[in-house]
């Protein structure tokens, strides 16, 4: 005996399915987490780079000197201005730097950019650093 099942010759279309609303969720504790991660890398950073920044700053002025001794005035004048990139507001540093550009000037355009140097160090400098200029 065998078992014959019939089979329909019909085709019956796929039944159609209402889209499916996808629920999304965020998990806070991976949410503040996060938050208190990045906020601590920024801190930790900021504070790495002030540290190197501040021991940084004096070995510029170290080496503008070690140059000028040398007789490398325009190397000196070019670690001086980097130092007042990172401490614009050292009036004695504007004064060593108009007064060694002056010395390394030779051609025009150099003295008069050390001009406008001491100008600027003369704005800046106090009366006792006035009478230095």
């Amino acid at each position: 005996m065998t078992s014959r099942k019939k089979k329909s010759n019909r085709s019956t279309p796929p039944r159609e399915t209402a889209p499916r609303r996808v629920r999304r969720s965020v998990s806070v504790p991976l949410l503040l987490g996060t938050a208190i991660v990045l906020a601590v890398a920024a801190i930790g950073s900021y504070a790495w780079r002030s540290y190197q920044v501040s021991r940084l700053a004096p070995e510029l002025l170290k080496q503008a000197q070690l140059l000028e001794e040398q007789g490398r005035m325009l190397e000196a004048t070019q670690r001086i201005y980097q130092y007042l990139q990172i401490n614009p507001d050292d009036t004695e540093a504007t004064i060593t730097l108009a007064e060694t550009y002056d010395a390394a000037a030779e051609d025009i355009s150099r003295k008069q950019r050390a001009i406008e140097l001491y100008t600027e160090a003369v704005r800046e400098a106090s009366a006792e650093e006035k009478l230095r200029l």
